[in-house]
């Protein structure tokens, strides 16, 4: 008979698609979680750019427009807490 299946066994994980349009550049990430899809995005100087970003999750695909500063903190170099402000503001943007 063998031990029952957990409930992670059963249910498939879905990913998140990040999508950032910047300064003519696209970036691409792939995650479990929104942090870890918005992690794997770097920029180097032309973070501080008003960008689109576009999230994809479950087959629904959003689309938001975000700032300088918002764009900069994300995904610049910059504090760790700022950063995970501008992580927290995003995601309730996106509905995650």
């Amino acid at each position: 008979m063998g031990r029952p299946k957990k409930i992670q066994d059963i249910v498939p994980k879905s990913n998140i698609n990040v999508t950032l349009k910047s300064l003519g550049r696209t970036f691409e990430s792939v995650g479990e979680t929104f942090e870890e899809a918005i992690g794997k995005i770097k920029i180097g100087n032309g973070a501080k750019l008003t960008s689109v970003l576009i999230v994809e999750k479950d087959g629904v695909k959003k689309e938001k427009i975000l700032g300088g500063r918002t764009t900069g903190h994300l995904f610049g170099g910059g504090s760790p807490t700022a950063r995970q402000i501008h992580i927290k503001q995003v995601s309730r943007m996106f509905d995650l």
